[in-house]
């Protein structure tokens, strides 16, 4: 099963619920597996201890100009939609930072005049825990926009691991690599806060969900906050709650601390039996 732990917004504590319902699942499951495809900025392994950590570079392929090649034919003119390739009398010049790695224009060039050429993305950092569990994190490098790319990348290694759970922190919003990440799943987790700017942001996502054709349920953090207008439109649109996590100091410090929440894992036990359910485990 394969559960995408997702926001509307950024800082809602998502990564903090993704981390402890990861603790809380292996109450249910052996083998559950925590991925972190929130790439550019991944953090939710800082909250565990490692036994070991592997990076592998992920690479895509480019298109490189060999000059002495190139016949003049046009072919290349105006073939790429990113505009990554412009041609000058009649001689393509590529624009690397817009590339989308398609190949398209090394497929139409006739005289090899356009090669590929690896270039690094990002990385895949998987990592095993002191219990054997693996969390899997992708980290796109700086500058790069080939997000979604490396997201699908991670995913596929992560998917490997023959896990009976997935834990998938997915990055927030609703562009495209959060599409990436859920898309996928079979349940999406949405966390949210009670504040007017959550909920704003919330009903975004549950957009997103339903165009996916994705179930979905809400965690609301920071519960105690806001003016209740959250709970009331989630009631209202027949959103299933799997459970609220209190606005509390000691959470926060906790959290802060990069800590599990261990003095409310019964809380997170009983949430994460609750999606099971909605997922149909």
């Amino acid at each position: 099963m394969k559960i995408a732990i997702a926001s509307g917004k950024g800082g809602t504590g998502k990564t903090t619920v993704a981390a402890n319902l990861f603790y809380a699942m292996k109450t249910f499951y052996n083998n559950v597996v925590l991925v972190d495809t929130d790439v550019e900025e991944p953090n939710i392994e800082l909250f565990f201890k490692k036994q070991r950590t592997e990076e592998t570079p992920v690479n895509v392929q480019i298109p490189e100009f060999i000059e002495e090649n190139c016949t003049e034919c046009g072919k290349c003119d105006n073939i790429c939609e990113f505009k990554a390739l412009v041609t000058i009398k009649n001689k393509p010049y590529i624009i690397e930072d817009l590339c989308k790695a398609c190949g398209l224009c090394i497929r139409v060039c006739p005289s090899n005049a356009l090669v590929k050429k690896d270039k690094k993305i990002g990385k895949i950092i998987h990592s095993v825990t002191d219990d054997n569990s693996n969390i899997i994190s992708g980290e796109l490098e700086v500058g790069q926009i080939l997000t979604s790319t490396l997201i699908n990348k991670v995913k596929k290694h992560s998917f490997n691991q023959n896990g009976k759970v997935y834990i998938i922190d997915a990055p927030p919003g609703t562009t495209c690599p959060a599409v990436a990440s859920i898309k996928d799943s079979d349940i999406v987790v949405f966390v949210a806060e009670p504040t007017p700017y959550g909920l704003k942001d919330l009903k975004l996502a549950v957009k997103l969900a339903q165009n996916l054709g994705k179930p979905y349920g809400v965690i609301i953090n920071k519960h105690g906050l806001g003016n209740g207008d959250t709970e009331k439109w989630l009631e209202s649109e027949n959103i299933k709650i799997f459970g609220k996590i209190p606005y509390l100091d000691d959470i926060a410090l906790k959290t802060s601390n990069g800590e599990i929440l261990t003095s409310y894992a019964s809380r997170f036990v009983v949430i994460a039996g609750n999606i099971l359910r909605e997922g149909g485990e």
